[in-house]
């Protein structure tokens, strides 16, 4: 066989399987961008207890936020799915809130893959009882009685009149002490005179000075 038809063969193998991987390729991104619900809490057609106080739904892969919302309808058709889903992960949960009664609940989801294709489904659960109160409600409190406003208050003690004796006693005090000073200022100026007396008598007895040579 000559070489250059031998050679022509091997090129057209050669595209052949490089054009069965691309398109092996592109086929495989394409399903793994489309999310699948692989499971749901509750489960579609189960029955439960009571109603939940969320939905649940998993996925193949995580969930884009833009364009993901799930509408959950109680028996009598009200909407109970009014906060904002939570998307963690590859789940989407939609918690319940307003009237829960029991009965049939119909949830509506729908969701943005990855490569921005929406997917959408709807599945039903029944609850044999209503929702029960959250186990943190706090209880109200008993107002503590007011404090008995009938005690009877105690007044201070009323100041003692003075008495003629206690005045007598005090004013013999302060006259006493008046009397005290004036004996002392007394004797002190008696023995200034005295020792000016003294000074003037000895100065008299000296001696003149002898006259100089």
């Amino acid at each position: 066989m000559p070489r250059s038809c031998l050679a022509t063969r091997r090129a057209r193998a050669t595209a052949t399987f490089v054009l069965c991987g691309l398109l092996g390729l592109l086929g495989a991104s394409a399903a793994h961008a489309h999310n699948v619900l692989r499971s749901t809490d509750p489960v579609d057609g189960s029955t439960v207890a009571v109603v939940p106080s969320q939905v649940t739904l998993t996925f193949d892969a995580a969930a884009m936020a833009l364009g993901t919302e799930l509408v959950i309808t109680n028996p009598a058709g009200a909407v109970v799915s009014t906060e904002p889903a939570q998307l963690v992960d590859v789940s989407v949960t939609q918690p319940l809130s307003g009237d829960l009664p029991a009965g049939l609940y119909t949830v509506q989801w729908r969701v943005t893959s990855e490569d921005a294709h929406p997917i959408e489904g709807t599945f039903t659960f029944t609850a044999v009882a209503a929702a029960t109160p959250a186990s943190g409600a706090e209880t109200p409190s008993v107002a503590e009685p007011a404090p008995s406003t009938s005690e009877t208050s105690v007044a201070p003690p009323s100041p003692v009149p003075a008495t003629s004796s206690d005045l007598a006693a005090s004013d013999e005090q302060g006259t006493g002490g008046a009397i005290s000073a004036g004996l002392l200022l007394a004797i002190a100026g008696g023995l200034l005179l005295v020792g000016v007396v003294i000074a003037l008598l000895l100065w008299r007895r000296s001696p003149p000075a002898p006259p100089a040579d």
